[in-house]
């Protein structure tokens, strides 16, 4: 069976990583699930558009951003980077830098929402042709544990595993 996804929020890029996530990302109230990879989860079609996301709440947008900056710089030092991926961490990092906090501030600041799906979108691409690290690793299991989005998980972990 072919999957086809569609974006639900500007930071989860799974539609283009090969694997799933098990929870919600809009639903704070469920566990975060722990991810589903593997070519069943590979999507064929991925539909990436920035208007689903401008009804997103400021909290779902910072959680989302976070997690989309953390998937580039994790890329970017993992063992497995490549010239493709660099391309796409670099842009990704540098994108997100400038508007997160603008889009944080601003849920209908259009520009920033194209903006963040398309840095999200090439952050998924590159750490799915290198990898995630330390801070995906850990946040998992205490998103899935603690109820706690994955984006903050990775929030409250990014300044000491990077540090």
């Amino acid at each position: 069976m072919e999957a086809k996804a569609v974006t639900a929020a500007d930071g989860s890029q799974t539609l283009v990583s090969g694997g799933s996530g098990g929870g919600s990302p809009l639903d704070t109230a469920k566990a975060p699930g722990l991810p589903c990879p593997g070519p069943a989860f590979l999507t064929v079609a991925a539909v990436v558009d920035f208007e689903l996301t401008l009804s997103m709440p400021a909290r779902l947008t910072a959680d989302a951003g976070v997690d989309a900056l953390t998937h580039p710089v994790e890329a970017n030092v993992s063992r497995k980077v490549n010239p493709f991926s660099d391309g796409l961490v670099l842009n990704a990092i540098r994108t997100i830098g400038r508007h997160l906090r603008r889009v944080c501030a601003d849920g209908r600041d259009i520009e920033s929402r194209e903006a963040m799906v398309l840095a999200a979108t090439q952050a998924g691409i590159a750490f799915s042709n290198s990898n995630v690290a330390l801070v995906h690793g850990v946040s998992r299991p205490i998103g899935a544990h603690f109820h706690i989005a994955h984006g903050l998980s990775n929030a409250m972990l990014f300044p000491a595993v990077t540090a």
